[in-house]
């Protein structure tokens, strides 16, 4: 997703009623966790999304229930504690979701 999250920044994502193009959001495909920019919506329940720096837009559209959440922050280093949320935290080398943090910077 370079050049606005780059390779090595940990993220955090919230869950969301509605997703918008120009969302960058974090959806499961294929048993991977991925992250990338929503590009076009169909039906309002698939998502047509792109890396930054692909070519081209992702063969797969991606339905609501398999998205995590967008990117509301992201950071290099350790997550900052005034930055706890309902949201989970996702490191982007190792595509681990760490699970629910507590309260909501909303």
């Amino acid at each position: 997703m370079a050049p606005e999250i780059m390779e090595g920044e940990d993220i955090i994502i919230k869950k969301s009623e509605d997703y918008e193009i120009g969302d960058i959001i974090t959806f499961s495909c294929n048993d991977e966790i991925i992250t990338h920019r929503i590009v076009s919506i169909e039906n309002n329940n698939l998502y047509y999304t792109k890396g930054d720096l692909n070519n081209t837009i992702d063969l797969e559209p991606i339905e609501k229930d398999k998205i995590y959440g967008k990117v509301i922050y992201h950071f290099k280093g350790l997550i900052p504690t005034r930055y706890y949320s309902s949201s989970k935290y996702v490191d982007s080398k190792t595509f681990h979701i760490y699970g629910e943090i507590e309260d909501s910077i909303d």
